[in-house]
């Protein structure tokens, strides 16, 4: 199984290397094997959106970690750092790769991956026979992401995993909630075995925080399913600069 891990710049410079040096002590400690000495073999990413691109619609990208604040931003998946360098770790003993892309300190560029590219590479991906993604959305309160980035993708490869509320970022302690999911995850769980784990995190258990929801439940149904179903009927009314009707009849040339 491969995963790839991403930030996005919206956690600020300093939150992103300690949330990624998280994420590398977590792989580590779960016996996968990175380079010795890591610095001298980070590989660079020019381009995060073809990389991103090149790992969906490949087959090979089996779940994706998006670790970013929403910001509001319904329309695009999150914002990324231009470039980024690259961590490839091994698990021989569970036959697992895992991609950890750090934002590049020395890049000050970023850029908006939008939900309708995104749809795209996962569309292509079916065409191709690929297999079902599992997007992990841990910005806060996601699920009212998760509908328009369901709506762009419009494929049942894509399988989405967002919140309800608020979300602590990854750490390694034993009570963070996102490592007790993908670890869950990692390990083959099916959805009651992944919440009975974290039930171990005060908050979720609580309804407080961290509060990933998962399709079999009758909150994903009523917040994102039912939304999707719904249909909408919009009247658009266009108007001149002093407010007259727009006469589309009167104004070709």
């Amino acid at each position: 199984m491969v995963g790839l891990v991403m930030t996005g710049t919206s956690l600020g410079s300093s939150q992103t290397a300690s949330t990624m040096n998280e994420y590398l002590a977590y792989y580590e400690k779960e016996g996968f094997e990175f380079s010795k000495d890591q610095k001298k073999d980070q590989k660079e990413i020019s381009n995060v959106t073809e990389f991103l691109k090149q790992q969906v619609e490949s087959g090979e990208l089996k779940y994706l970690i998006k670790e970013a604040h929403s910001d509001g931003d319904d329309k695009n998946l999150f914002r990324m750092s231009t470039k980024a360098n690259l961590l490839v770790g091994v698990n021989r003993k569970t036959i697992e790769k895992i991609y950890l892309a750090f934002p590049s300190p020395a890049d000050n560029n970023s850029t908006l991956l939008s939900n309708q590219e995104f749809g795209q590479w996962i569309r292509e991906k079916e065409k191709k026979g690929g297999g079902q993604i599992v997007y992990f959305n841990t910005s806060c309160g996601s699920k009212l992401k998760a509908i328009h980035e369901i709506e762009a993708t419009q494929s049942p490869l894509l399988l989405n995993i967002p919140t309800m509320n608020t979300t602590e970022t990854f750490t390694t302690s034993d009570e963070s909630a996102e490592r007790l999911l993908f670890t869950a995850f990692r390990n083959g769980k099916n959805y009651d075995e992944m919440r009975a784990e974290l039930s171990k995190n005060e908050k979720y258990k609580n309804d407080s925080g961290n509060g990933f929801i998962f399709p079999d439940e009758s909150r994903y149904k009523n917040h994102i399913t039912q939304v999707l179903a719904t249909p909408l009927k919009m009247d658009v009314h266009v108007t001149t600069a002093d407010g007259s009707p727009y006469q589309f009849d009167q104004n070709v040339h």
